[in-house]
């Protein structure tokens, strides 16, 4: 029943657990990353958008049930994903374009930083609403009783 209320309250807040309780995840330290990741990560984004889009499109049309959405559309954009990466090496190869080379050299590593850098992103916004959220502390002592910890 306490964990009930715990998820409801959290729910109505419009917090997550993860954050709530790991305050450092919003702490200002994290800018710097996301001032001097901004371009990679944009970059990152923008080359597999088109693999991020259509699968987006495959989870909606095929997937009728939410808790298998994350992992299918995860799995879909991998493996489309896939397909721009080895597509671009080959075209370098066959063209002898060392740029091309380079930059399919790097896809793997842009692609990992935007998803990166973006769940960093969306865990410090979250974490610093729970900061400075009026009902934190009723939330943290709502979460002590549930695992039974001493206030």
């Amino acid at each position: 029943e306490r964990s009930k209320q715990y998820f409801s309250a959290l729910k109505k807040a419009g917090l997550d657990d993860e954050t709530l309780v790991q305050p450092e995840q919003g702490s200002w330290k994290w800018l710097i990353l996301f001032v001097a990741g901004l371009l990679p990560a944009m970059f990152g984004g923008s080359l597999s958008w088109p693999g991020r889009y259509i699968a987006q499109r495959i989870v909606k049309a095929r997937m009728k049930k939410k808790e298998f959405r994350t992992s299918v559309w995860m799995a879909v954009t991998a493996v489309l994903n896939m397909f721009i990466y080895v597509g671009t090496l080959i075209t370098g190869l066959v063209k002898g374009n060392a740029t091309r080379v380079a930059l399919a050299l790097i896809l793997p590593i842009v692609f990992w930083f935007y998803w990166y850098y973006t769940d960093r992103m969306r865990n410090w916004w979250s974490a610093r609403k729970a900061l400075s959220h009026p009902d934190r502390d009723k939330l943290l002592s709502l979460r002590k009783s549930v695992f039974g910890l001493k206030h």
